[in-house]
């Protein structure tokens, strides 16, 4: 009987610090309303500081006024909370001088913070992954957060 209670807490022991291990602060499913169009993230540790991310928007169509839509997926490396998904701007055009044609990357900054949020801050180049209506800005809480 003894043996038995050691042997489970030995396991007990072993398997909460490799939950310990395992956990991401940064990881799982954001949410986010700002002005009328939900954002959301989904951020999945890789390795080192490097997450897969899948950003996605969309407004609703109010009063026969079009909505929008649109998502982005890639890694981005994160350190001191902050991070830069690029990926490469389908609308470039060298000669225009329009923002949503002129940068050759869609740059996206997201900033972590302590208290599980994320502000994802479009910084440009990004109107192929959601039409011009949408953007990939806002301010976003965690899942986990309040738990």
């Amino acid at each position: 009987m003894i043996k038995t209670a050691l042997l489970a807490a030995a396991l007990a022991l072993t398997a909460g610090s490799a939950f310990a291990q395992d956990f991401d602060v940064l990881e799982g499913n954001y949410f986010g309303n700002t002005d009328g169009s939900e954002l959301t993230a989904d951020l999945t540790h890789v390795e080192n500081g490097v997450y897969a991310v899948s950003l996605s928007t969309t407004v609703p169509m109010v009063n026969d006024v079009p909505g929008c839509a649109g998502s982005i997926d890639g890694e981005v490396v994160v350190r001191d909370n902050v991070g830069l998904l690029t990926a490469p701007n389908e609308l470039f055009d060298a000669n225009s001088t329009l923002p949503a044609f002129s940068k050759p990357q869609c740059e996206i900054r997201l900033e972590f913070d302590d208290n599980y949020g994320l502000v994802i801050t479009e910084e440009g180049g990004c109107t192929y992954y959601h039409g011009a209506s949408c953007s990939f800005s806002g301010a976003l809480e965690h899942e986990a957060a309040g738990l």
